[in-house]
This record gives structure tokens, C-alpha cells and sequence, in this order.
């Protein structure tokens, strides 16, 4: 078994079980396994992201089959089911070809997609002791509980955990009261 079938199993594990267990996440690869998995045990999720490059999103290297990448999978199965997805990216600027652009664009009416507003990236990490520029702080956090909160975008470090209820309830506040200041996103053909 390889390395990142190992890694895939280990989070699979922590997610199902709901653990309460910080862990690091350090490349794409690793990246798209963590946020499918919070997609497959949460109902509610909250994305603060970059831009919608698709440097994670479209990772086909963690593919459930050869045609499309496993994020956009699991986002098509967790929208299937009703559940609920709210994104705000911080930069237009953005790969309009990038497999997830497509998907959002596509998908508008079902995933609430805005650009980030002053007063949100302002406040955002609100009530966190954390040493980081609003730059390198951005989030996905699934039912209050479970997120991976990306610390040095550069690098693409990030910690996880599947049940943290005191820090997801936190991300998920904070995204919350200031969502409705941030301006629905502008997708382009």
C-alpha cells in the first residue's frame, strides 16, 4: 500500500470515528483527502478560501476513478444529499478553466459562492490567539466540529481535526456573522 493510501485510511479512520485528534496537513495531495473527508461526515460546511485555482479541488492524483477529481466527487454526492455549502473566496483573480471554477459556476443555485469583504477578512479569525497575517488564514469547517485551517499558505501547512467542537463552532460563527457583508462572487465565461 502506498503512501498516500496509508494517509487516505488513517484520515478515513479519524473522520468516521469523529476523533478528537489535531494532526498536520502539508501538500495538495493530502489537502484534497482531509477536506472530501470533512464533505463526507458533515451536513453544514463553511469555505474560506485563496481563489478558486483548483490546486487542491482538482487534485486527480486522489481520484475515485479517472474522470474526475475525488473533491469535486464528494462535493457532487454531499450536494446530492441536500446538505449545505457556503464559500467565500478572498481573491477574484482566479483559473476560470480549473475543474472546481467549472463546477461552482455550474452549480450556483445549489453553492453560495461571495468574494470576501473588507470587514470579513478584518474579523475573520476573531476570538483565535493566532500568530498569522489574514493572508496565510483561511478554512473549511464542517458541522461546527471538523475543519483544516490552512496557517502558511506558501507552504500549504495546515492542522485538522474531525471534533473540535470549541474551535469549529468559533470558524463557523465568525464565517456566519460576516457573511452577508461579502458580495456574491462574479463568475466569468
Amino acid at each position: 500500500m502506498n503512501d498516500l493510501k496509508k494517509y487516505e485510511k488513517a484520515i478515513e479512520n479519524l473522520a468516521t470515528h469523529k476523533e478528537n485528534f489535531d494532526f498536520p496537513n502539508s501538500n495538495p495531495h493530502h489537502a484534497t483527502i482531509v477536506t472530501s473527508a470533512i464533505l463526507s461526515v458533515s451536513n453544514e460546511v463553511r469555505f474560506y478560501i485563496k481563489n478558486l485555482d483548483g490546486s487542491v479541488a482538482d487534485n486527480i492524483l486522489v481520484a475515485l476513478d479517472d474522470k474526475e477529481p475525488r473533491f469535486i466527487q464528494m462535493l457532487k454526492s454531499f450536494l446530492g444529499e441536500g446538505k449545505s455549502i457556503k464559500i467565500v473566496v478572498e481573491d477574484t483573480e482566479t483559473n476560470a478553466s480549473s475543474q472546481f471554477y467549472q463546477y461552482l459556476k455550474k452549480e450556483q443555485k445549489r453553492i453560495e459562492v461571495k468574494t470576501a469583504s473588507d470587514l470579513f477578512t478584518k474579523n475573520i479569525q476573531e476570538g483565535f490567539k493566532l500568530k498569522m497575517s489574514n493572508s496565510d488564514f483561511f478554512f473549511m469547517v464542517g458541522d461546527r466540529k471538523s475543519f483544516r485551517i490552512n496557517y502558511d499558505r506558501e507552504k500549504g501547512e495546515a492542522i485538522c481535526n474531525f471534533n473540535r467542537p470549541e474551535i469549529g463552532e468559533r470558524l463557523f460563527t465568525n464565517f456566519d456573522k460576516y457573511y452577508d457583508s461579502c458580495q456574491k462572487y462574479i463568475f466569468i465565461d
